[in-house]
């Protein structure tokens, strides 16, 4: 008699029972779920198929790859599959490639049962650029070999007619336990991720009443409690449909504090997901009208003319003449509106590293902001939501831009969603604990709607409310390819030319290529590494002529993919990676940041990587506000190199800047000039001249010895020398220093023009 394995919902009225074998529908015994008899009816096989990767169809056997089994990261250009196995000797072979079916949302191939082994085998997946498609826990047929191979194992005792689809006629009640009368757990996982709804959670206020709603399917009884000094409000809410919970109050509560009471769970006060303002990391939630919109004049640059400087908001303002007593970002404000090291030094965008709500509970500790606490709410440690908005104006009316670094891959420990739901907001392995994938302890489940509508709903209202410019999206690959795609998507409905780059990796792999063509930018980690190597003399022109080149060739569909830059918040900070001698690395420095800034993509500085900012050699020094903050004496200790820096942006920001933002260049755009047995190399920008008549040409000796770079074939009397290693010239006329056998200096660089 064959043997029920499991029991699973697919909605609220209909399910699957699973046994080891084919079982005809006659001999599956009356069975019960919440007191509930099940009817029983056959299963459409593609939904055993889905499970399994196959099923069998009288003599023949249709493999199945569903488009929900694809990994969440899954690059676009591996969209082109295989069926491997025992069968075939594990080969990727055209014969056994699976055809797109647009109907059943599935790749299939179909083969004769005869060209198979009778006996049970197994068989995996496996994309056109040869990643294995791992099975994932939704499969009934995992089979492990002895290598630890997770493969699939297709068995002629399961054609599909094992499966049986059962319905009732009163939906199931997730408040209550899905308990059967067959003796075996009910999994409401499938249940649970169809669930959606597109209406408007949080705290709303509208015609002088206050609207609460929330996501919670698996709440009993859910109040709000609401006080203000010593009013206290409380209303129940209703459950309506997809999990949801609406209520509504007839007045005005904007400036009462709030809590959602949820009874039935352990700690039964917890703080709104979607609070846009709240007194304290651990709440309680303020409800405040934001929805207000101010007039923001401000043009967004366009991705080619970007130029960014990555910042902390307390590094910025510790040091800085800033009225003290003020909130963080009152303090920016402040900041942004006079003359500042920003400003000064030409970039036009700013990208803050986490601004929103996290795990800090001391205005005076200090905190990189990595460790999100809430998604819609600004850190209070940091201000006001209207402290926010003044600052994003005075940083627009200087002509800056604003990204917010955003934290969707993991929760910090004060976030309350691990308590609404641990497992329906967070990723299990198979034996229940959290995935840890972020290095964190945790990793959201950005592949559910609900999930994914939060984080939309956080970024529109960042968006509206405040007018930032962008985002900068942390570990993105941890939130999928799939959800990228989906939020870049409708957010560029709300904001055309809205700024988003991604951080491409996390512990789980690294998916810039597959990001490549989409509507990010990424930050470009190979750029940060081999530059370091090339102008401390271990680099090779190959490597040079690629990141240069925006990494076109391979990373990137345009230049402005790529986010270029050699430091940020994490690691070591730039000087530290240097050679310990002040001139040695000076000139390491600007040469650094002479291929930085000319190079094609998108330009990104750290704050105080102009003036050599140290961290003593400290890695990791996300709590260490001793040694992340801005000591602007060092803009004079420092003034050749921030000069330099200054310098080469205003050179990116000029004419001829144009010749450094095309999208991808032509085999004749770019001519180099190497040296043989070296890695010192000349460029000739426009070399073709379809940028017009004006032409730049870098030449750069990385090595600790002079070497003698060949000029063939270029008229060296059209050219001016704009910048050497160490300065910018003061003369636009300076037409010399250049031969056709050019003697570069150890470490040097030179910067000629042409107009």
């Amino acid at each position: 008699m064959p043997k029920l394995q499991s029991i699973s919902c697919l909605t609220d009225h209909t399910g699957i029972l699973v046994f080891d074998e084919d079982v005809a529908q006659k001999n599956v015994p009356t069975a019960f779920i919440q007191n509930q008899k099940l009817k029983l009816s056959a299963c459409p096989k593609t939904i055993f198929a889905q499970k399994s990767g196959y099923y069998i169809e009288k003599h023949s056997v249709i493999f199945y790859l569903h488009e929900d089994n694809l990994p969440h990261n899954i690059d676009e250009n591996e969209k082109y599959f295989f069926v491997c196995g025992e069968f075939n000797g594990w080969q990727k072979n055209i014969d056994f490639a699976l055809h797109w079916n647009s109907k059943e949302h599935a790749w299939i191939l179909k083969i004769p049962r005869k060209q198979l082994p009778e006996q049970p085998f197994t068989f995996k997946f496996v994309t056109a650029l040869n990643k294995w498609i791992e099975p994932s826990t939704k499969f009934v047929n995992i089979a492990i070999d002895n290598k630890g191979n997770k493969n699939l194992l297709l068995d002629f005792k399961k054609t599909g007619a094992h499966f049986i689809y059962f319905s009732v006629k009163k939906p199931f009640l997730l408040q209550k336990p899905l308990t059967s009368s067959l003796g075996i757990p009910v999994d409401i996982d499938p249940w649970l991720s169809s669930l959606y709804s597109d209406k408007k959670l949080g705290v709303h206020i509208k015609d002088g009443k206050t609207f609460f709603a929330c996501f919670a399917p698996k709440a009993q009884c859910i109040e709000v409690e609401l006080r203000k000094g010593t009013k206290s409000l409380c209303v129940a809410l209703t459950q309506t449909d997809s999990g949801i919970w609406e209520g509504k109050i007839e007045q005005d509560l904007t400036g009462y504090t709030y809590l959602f009471n949820l009874e039935d769970t352990e700690e039964r006060l917890l703080v709104d997901p979607y609070a846009v303002a709240l007194k304290s990391p651990q709440g309680p939630g303020i409800v405040m009208d934001l929805s207000k919109q101010y007039v923001d004049n401000f043009s967004t640059p366009a991705l080619k003319d970007l130029s960014i400087l990555e910042v902390h908001a307390k590094d910025l303002v510790a040091n800085a003449p800033t009225p003290k007593n003020a909130s963080i970002f009152s303090q920016l404000t402040d900041y942004f509106s006079k003359s500042n090291y920003v400003k000064d030094l030409g970039v036009n965008c700013v990208e803050f590293m986490p601004l929103n709500e996290f795990d800090n509970d001391c205005k005076t500790a200090y905190q990189w902001g990595y460790m999100p606490a809430h998604f819609f709410a600004l850190s209070s440690c940091y201000g006001t939501p209207r402290e926010f908005i003044n600052c994003v104006q005075a940083m627009h009316n200087q002509g800056l831009a604003v990204i917010l670094d955003v934290v969707y891959n993991h929760a910090g420990e004060m976030n309350d969603l691990l308590r609404w739901d641990k497992d329906y907001y967070f990723r299990h392995t198979p034996d229940g604990e959290l995935t840890n994938v972020s290095g964190c302890g945790n990793d959201l489940r950005t592949e559910r709607p609900m999930i994914r509508k939060l984080i939309l709903d956080s970024l529109l209202h960042l968006l509206k409310t405040y007018h930032v410019d962008g985002f900068r999206f942390d570990l993105a690959e941890i939130l999928g390819v799939e959800t990228l795609h989906y939020l870049s998507e409708n957010l560029k409905k709300a904001k055309q030319d809205v700024i988003l780059i991604a951080e491409p990796w996390s512990f789980g792999g690294h998916i810039a290529h597959a990001l490549k063509g989409s509507d990010y930018a990424s930050w470009n980690d190979g750029y940060r590494e081999f530059l370091l190597k090339y102008v401390t003399g271990n680099g090779n022109c190959e490597g040079f002529k690629y990141f240069l080149e925006g990494s076109t060739s391979f990373l990137c569909q345009t230049a402005q993919q790529s986010i270029n830059y050699t430091e940020s918040h994490d690691d070591y900070c730039w000087r530290d990676r240097l050679d310990l001698d002040e001139t040695v690395a000076l000139r390491q420095t600007h040469c650094m940041f002479a291929t930085l800034l000319l190079s094609l993509g998108i330009p990104m500085i750290a704050e105080g990587q102009d003036f050599m900012r140290s961290k003593q050699h400290v890695r990791n020094t996300y709590n260490r506000g001793d040694l992340n903050l801005l000591n602007y004496d060092n803009l004079k200790t420092h003034s050749v190199t921030h000069q330099y820096v200054k310098n080469l942006l205003k050179f990116r920001n000029s004419s001829y800047g144009e010749l450094l933002k095309i999208e991808r260049p032509t085999a004749s755009y770019l001519k180099y000039f190497p040296v043989e047995q070296t890695s010192a190399l000349g460029v000739l920008f426009n070399a073709d001249l379809s940028m017009g008549h004006r032409q730049i040409l870098f030449l750069i000796n990385p090595h600790n010895f002079a070497v003698e770079l060949p000029l063939p074939h270029l008229d060296i009397a059209e050219f001016s020398l704009l910048a050497d290693t160490l300065k910018f010239s003061t003369s636009s006329n300076t037409k010399r220093n250049l031969s056709h056998n050019f003697h570069l200096d150890p470490i040097s660089c030179n910067l000629f023009v042409r107009e």
